[in-house]
């Protein structure tokens, strides 16, 4: 460098800047045309399908959500025809109450989401 530039003077002209002024308005387009902009992105916000799909990515829920079908078929497959109206209520809950943790939990995320890229 100090050889091929003469040194930190020569180097601050190559670059085309100056220790009392800095970067000028010229140089910079110069090199955002050479080298392309530095701005970046802002994050993206994450869809709430993927969020709630997200939620349901919990290993107990899988269980229950099995459970729950399972329960659904055998209860309405052993039931005699005067309980065969109200045999499914057992597992549908547990399905129901799956849906409204999941949802909730997503829905949260979803706002704490928003919050924060509203922050930055």
């Amino acid at each position: 460098m100090k050889d091929e530039l003469n040194g930190s003077e020569g180097l601050r002209d190559a670059l085309q800047t100056s220790i009392e002024l800095g970067a000028t308005t010229l140089s910079i387009e110069g090199r955002k045309v050479a080298f392309g902009s530095n701005h970046k992105e802002g994050p993206q916000r994450t869809k709430f399908c993927d969020l709630l799909l997200g939620a349901l990515d919990d290993f107990m829920l899988k269980i229950l959500i099995v459970c729950a079908i399972f329960s659904i078929v055998v209860d309405t497959s052993f039931a005699t025809p005067e309980t065969i109206g109200h045999a499914w209520v057992d597992g549908t809950a547990i399905l129901f109450a799956v849906a409204v943790v999941s949802g909730v939990t997503a829905w949260s995320d979803y706002k704490k989401e928003g919050q924060f890229l509203k922050q930055q």
